[in-house]
């Protein structure tokens, strides 16, 4: 479930990432990035120029990516996945599948207590709906983004084999 969720999630940032090095992150993140960008040309167009600088130098920003239910949102519409706010009673069975990982994946990883039985073919349902979708992303890729070496590497191709050696393992 872990690998599900990480997987997903980096497949999304990878997917979303702009040539101004946005697109994944928090709103106030990308506002602070780009206006920090930003500074940094003038500067160096103040520099070649020989003229004074008379703006206050800025911290890089502190990256905070975006939450794993923004970033499905945030995918291309063929993509796209919205599940903020949605519970059991009003999620289609293709929205719970991502919210049941997020949930899972959240309390594994934080140590939520649990009281609850899970049983292993649920999980496997659900982890399998989700390597779908990035598998699809990760095959996909190429249309989305201004510019990536993803193609150029093994990742896709070893990401590929994994998704599907995991999908095989799970059904």
């Amino acid at each position: 479930m872990l690998f599900t969720f990480l997987a997903l999630q980096g497949t999304a940032v990878c997917c979303l990432t702009r040539s101004d090095l946005t697109g994944p992150f928090e709103k106030r993140t990308e506002k602070e990035l780009r206006l920090f960008l930003n500074l940094r040309s003038q500067m160096a167009v103040n520099k070649a120029n020989n003229a004074p600088w008379t703006m206050p130098e800025l911290e890089y920003p502190q990256e905070r990516l975006a939450s794993f239910d923004t970033l499905l949102a945030r995918l291309p519409p063929p993509l796209q996945v919205k599940i903020s706010g949605k519970t059991r009673k009003t999620a289609s069975e293709f929205e719970w599948s991502f919210i049941f990982v997020r949930v899972w994946r959240n309390d594994f990883s934080h140590f939520g207590p649990k009281s609850l039985l899970i049983h292993k073919r649920d999980i496997a349902k659900h982890c399998a709906i989700c390597l779908e979708l990035t598998l699809n992303i990760v095959e996909a890729h190429g249309q989305f983004a201004n510019h990536s070496r993803f193609g150029e590497t093994k990742v896709a191709g070893n990401l590929k084999t994994a998704i599907r050696l995991l999908s095989q393992a799970l059904s």
